[in-house]
């Protein structure tokens, strides 16, 4: 669970920003990642940048767990079907 916090984190400023530009309405170019990622902490908060940090999360956690499990079970079939002389 730690790792999919840990990727929440790092990956959902980007993603604020990415959606940021993705709805640019206005005439002019829309900045690059960075300088969104710098416009929206000078304007909102540096805070703003984990809007919706529970429902990424909670999108996230579920995802890792069943990976983890399904790696477990897969690498177990291998190890059976392929022994290890």
């Amino acid at each position: 669970m730690m790792s999919s916090v840990i990727t929440c984190f790092v990956s959902i400023p980007m993603d604020v920003a990415k959606t940021r530009i993705q709805n640019w309405r206005q005439p002019t170019k829309p900045p690059n990642i960075m300088a969104m990622i710098v416009n929206i902490a000078k304007t909102e908060s540096i805070i703003s940048l984990w809007r919706g940090f529970l429902p990424y999360y909670s999108r996230a956690a579920p995802n890792a767990v069943i990976t983890m499990v399904c790696v477990d079970q897969f690498h177990r079939m291998y190890l059976k079907f392929f022994p290890v002389t």
